[in-house]
């Protein structure tokens, strides 16, 4: 935590710093590194043409983040290593003053052969685990990170509807959603998924796959932006590598409002 932690602080910090830009034409200052100029200028009977000084536009650096959490049977034995991934990238993010929603997705009861609906992807009930809410602060809920659970399938698109759906309500001016699995969506969610992530780039949300062990790289041919780690105690490196592309911080707010990508619950 405390490697990404210095990374995203230095990124935001960065970014903060507005500068003094001298010798401008017009303003409401005059600029202290011109005046020499200026008054020369004056007493010459010409207009100052760099008299001013003005300051650098005002960066928006505030973020929302939705981690949607894979919590799959195929997840059974390696519940510890994701969570310590999963603090790894919230920690620091809610040092920052992110705010952060974290849900698990998992079939509501494992095993079963019901089909809801021949034409629809969902097969069975789905369940989502609330780990952290928009507005939580990560000290006082990290105790739920250590009872993830794992069994069923993977109703990967349930899960990103949920997170798509709460990054839509958000107004901050950078929004990433990260989805942590171990392997592929089930059959049916394949194609869905690729819809919702196609409909959050157009509104200006980033979605990134996020594969944890061997079995995971499945996450580069699904997710356009990805990362994907054997151990998850190389995560952070990389995490903070990504995130340095994906918070340019240019200034642009959301885009619009993200629109299609609801999953439809009967």
């Amino acid at each position: 935590s405390s490697f990404l932690r210095a990374r995203l602080r230095n990124m935001v910090r960065a970014a903060e710093m507005r500068g003094t830009i001298h010798g401008v034409p017009k303003g409401k200052k005059l600029s202290s590194k011109r005046m020499v100029k200026t008054s020369m200028q004056m007493r010459s009977g010409k207009d100052p043409n760099q008299a001013y000084q003005k300051r650098d536009a005002e960066i928006d650096t505030s973020i929302a983040v939705s981690v949607v959490l894979d919590e799959s049977g195929s997840m059974w034995g390696s519940t510890a290593e994701v969570s310590r991934a999963l603090v790894s990238l919230v920690e620091p993010l809610d040092t920052l003053g992110a705010k952060i929603q974290v849900a698990g997705f998992q079939d509501s009861y494992g095993g079963s052969s019901q089909y809801w609906d021949n034409a629809a992807h969902r097969q069975d009930p789905v369940r989502h685990n609330i780990f952290m809410s928009f507005g939580e602060r990560f000290a006082s809920v990290r105790h739920r990170f250590m009872a993830m659970s794992a069994r069923g399938g993977t109703p990967m698109a349930d899960g990103v509807a949920l997170g798509l759906d709460g990054l839509n309500e958000r107004k901050e001016g950078h929004r990433i959603m990260f989805v942590f699995t171990d392997g592929a969506p089930d059959p049916t969610h394949a194609p869905v998924v690729k819809h919702q992530i196609r409909k959050a780039g157009e509104a200006g949300i980033h979605v990134v796959g996020v594969g944890i062990g061997r079995g995971a790289r499945y996450v580069k041919n699904l997710f356009p932006t990805s990362v994907h780690v054997n151990n998850a105690c190389d995560l952070p490196a990389q995490l903070a590598v990504l995130l340095n592309q994906l918070l340019d911080f240019n200034g642009n707010g959301r885009s619009q409002a993200l629109r299609g990508t609801k999953s439809k619950h009967r």
